[in-house]
């Protein structure tokens, strides 16, 4: 899922004005121009080499001296688009509030993968959970997230031991990732913001396994059936 979005005006070649929506999909890495839902072009990451702007005009830049002329929206879409363009191009790390602005919580937690939990840094916002790679903190993230979760209607079974739960997503809540709190107040603090980013979770039973997790081996028990790899 792509986490950058921007409505934009584009003139065509007849001097017509177009609707089109710029999506970053930070997953696969390539810059997509949407028209009704239909994608018209694909840019890959690797093809942006700049940005420029003036007023609500602005041009992305790309290899073999290619560019993208569009209109925003708004002041503050040309100056995300110019920030975002510019760490793509420059292979740098985007900053925090262009992942986040209105962040509920994020910290470290562990995330189930394979047989073992292990770490991740997560960022909540209303209606999203971002999953970064473990070794970041909050000033350092990885360049794109693992995985974008979306809480729409989603459920939230909290689990026998006391630190862990489950998070189910998607279409009939048929996504499911197991996570591992460090502490029951740690879990408590995730479980009322993930409640509060959600809107109105589904509700979910307690007690959804009786065996509890081992972190001494770092093994998962909580799920006879643990979550796909999302992230």
């Amino acid at each position: 899922e792509a986490f950058l979005n921007f409505s934009v005006t584009k003139t065509n070649k007849r001097g017509k004005d177009q609707e089109r929506i710029l999506n970053f999909d930070t997953k696969r890495q390539k810059l997509l121009n949407v028209d009704k839902e239909q994608i018209n072009k694909v840019f890959g990451f690797q093809e942006i080499t700049g940005f420029s702007c003036e007023g609500l005009n602005f041009s992305i830049k790309f290899t073999k001296g290619r560019s993208y002329d569009c209109i925003a929206q708004s002041p503050a879409d040309v100056k995300t688009l110019n920030a975002v363009c510019k760490a793509i191009a420059g292979k740098e790390e985007l900053p925090l509030h262009l992942w986040d602005r209105k962040c509920i919580l994020s910290g470290h937690i562990l995330k189930y993968k394979s047989g073992f939990f292990e770490r991740r840094f997560l960022v909540l916002v209303r209606g999203k959970l971002f999953i970064f790679g473990g070794k970041v903190d909050a000033n350092s993230y990885t360049y794109y997230p693992r995985n974008v979760i979306s809480l729409d209607n989603a459920g939230i079974a909290l689990l026998d031991d006391g630190v862990s739960f489950n998070l189910k997503f998607g279409q009939g809540t048929a996504g499911k990732i197991a996570l591992l709190c460090s502490s029951k107040e740690e879990r408590t603090a995730w479980y009322q913001a993930l409640k509060t980013a959600a809107g109105k979770p589904k509700p979910a039973a307690d007690g959804a396994s009786k065996t509890p997790a081992k972190t001494e081996t770092r093994k998962s028990t909580v799920d006879s059936k643990p979550a796909a790899d999302t992230a």
